[in-house]
């Protein structure tokens, strides 16, 4: 029988030759997006603001992304524009102000700073609120998938290994142990 010693250190006892191999390992890992169940809630809480359903979404960090909302409660709503929009959305929903956040996610950020800045100062006389929910749309499908892309990134897998060093040992090359 042989014994074979090896010594393993943390991440932040690894060279930086041997860092980047650890990050590499971590990034090459097949790996389940963290947040995707917080932005969907986000992207239903702004089908429920406008008493509309989620008819038809797709994101993914490398492929075509998109989300739509449909069967507005009142549709004839949808064709408003400039003041009378601002008008409507004030008397039947309420002013919306940049800290609304009805699920306690920042997803909800993206998916109402379309509809905060609107509210604020409307800057576009001919934007319909039909164009402005799809606008909402729009800027939570963007920002999920930054996120998701910021997962795939160097930066991400550092900081989640730094987090990890009590945990995940490495050899002095940088595999997991």
């Amino acid at each position: 029988m042989k014994t074979i010693t090896t010594d393993l250190y943390s991440f932040t006892e690894l060279t930086q030759e041997a860092k980047d191999v650890a990050i590499q390992n971590f990034l090459s890992t097949d790996r389940e997006y963290y947040w995707n169940d917080e932005w969907l809630d986000s992207l239903k809480a702004l089908a429920e603001y406008w008493d509309g359903e989620l008819r038809d979404w797709q994101v993914g960090a490398y492929c075509h992304s998109y989300a739509s909302i449909g069967s507005i409660g009142n549709a004839s709503i949808l064709d408003l524009s400039g003041v009378r929009a601002w008008t409507w959305i004030l008397n039947n929903t309420g002013l919306v102000t940049e800290d609304f956040c009805p699920t306690g996610y920042c997803g909800d950020f993206a998916a109402f700073a379309p509809l905060v800045a609107f509210c604020t100062r409307p800057a576009n006389p001919s934007l319909t609120i039909g164009q402005l929910i799809q606008q909402c749309c729009d800027s939570l499908v963007e920002d999920w998938v930054a996120d998701m892309r910021h997962q795939d990134s160097e930066e991400f897998a550092e900081d989640e290994l730094l987090g990890r060093s009590d945990e995940e040992l490495f050899t002095i090359d940088g595999s997991t142990f």
